[in-house]
């Protein structure tokens, strides 16, 4: 077999964040990679599933189950919307039942105007959905994000390294969230990581380099671990793909460093239904 190995960024490059790259002509990507022939097969490590679901069969320490909530919630960015089926904005692949997917906030889940902007799209996309958790012989649950436009927005303030105002905003949302409908499971999704291998550099034009200038898997990483730790503090069940979508970086979309193909978040998403009469599965080509 071949080993490819790609260089991506150096000297801590893909760690900056706004404004530091706000004058480059790109981010700093190395665009360079080197291949290896007729190598023997390495001893590859198993997948493991992510700790919230465990094994497939016995569910050891499992405390994630979509297919025990009457309704589950996707209120989050377009990363969100496609771990939920929803693509191109509008047509829904997948089709299970108590899953319920809409407007994106991506763009405006952000510290400076979350609070004025955010409420109002969840209560006019999802407020039936809402007051299903009012029934007290229902289940609900809404699954929130955010990191792709924490990293890649180049609109409104600029953030530090530690993105100090991102993660005070998550906590305020958590807090937000729970005030405002107590009967509703909150549930986050953990970054997964941005393989800028894949964009190739005659393909990334000023405007995609505008959005992608500060994308890296070590930004990305610094924001799982940090959103981990506070849902863990704040004792909200996160939903981690990380290690799945590291794996998998040959099922982005195409020329695209931060989203994936429907099949693979077919495959992300099925893990959490642990009936598998639920189990919906997008074959793959």
């Amino acid at each position: 077999g071949s080993f490819v190995l790609y260089y991506e960024y150096t000297c801590g490059i893909g760690r900056l964040t706004r404004p530091a790259k706000d004058d480059w002509n790109d981010g700093g990507y190395m665009y360079t990679n080197y291949t290896t022939l007729n190598l023997t097969t390495p001893e590859i490590q198993p997948f493991e599933y992510p700790p919230e679901v465990q094994d497939s069969e016995n569910r050891v320490g499992a405390t994630v189950d979509f297919s025990s909530y009457d309704r589950v919630i996707c209120f989050g960015d377009s990363v969100l919307d496609n771990f939920c089926g929803r693509y191109y904005g509008r047509k829904n692949f997948f089709e299970y039942p108590n899953l319920k997917v809409d407007e994106n906030i991506g763009s405006i889940f952000r510290y400076d105007i979350w609070r004025e902007k955010v409420p109002e799209v969840l209560n006019r996309t999802h407020a039936e959905d809402l007051e299903l958790a009012n029934d007290p012989t229902k289940k609900v649950a809404m699954i929130l994000n955010s990191a792709a436009w924490d990293i890649n927005g180049y609109e409104g303030p600029a953030q530090d390294t530690n993105f100090t105002a991102s993660m005070r905003m998550f906590r305020e949302a958590i807090e937000f969230y729970r005030e405002a409908y107590p009967k509703v499971t909150l549930l986050w999704k953990l970054p997964q990581p941005f393989h800028m291998s894949v964009l190739p550099r005659a393909h990334c034009k000023p405007d995609c380099m505008a959005r992608v200038k500060y994308t890296s898997i070590s930004t990305a990483r610094f924001l799982h671990d940090e959103q981990n730790r506070l849902m863990e503090e704040l004792n909200v069940p996160v939903l981690n793909v990380w290690n799945a979508a590291y794996l998998s970086f040959h099922w982005h979309m195409p020329n695209d460093a931060t989203h994936w193909h429907k099949w693979q978040n077919g495959f992300f998403i099925d893990m959490y239904y642990f009936d598998p009469a639920k189990k919906q599965t997008v074959p793959r080509p």
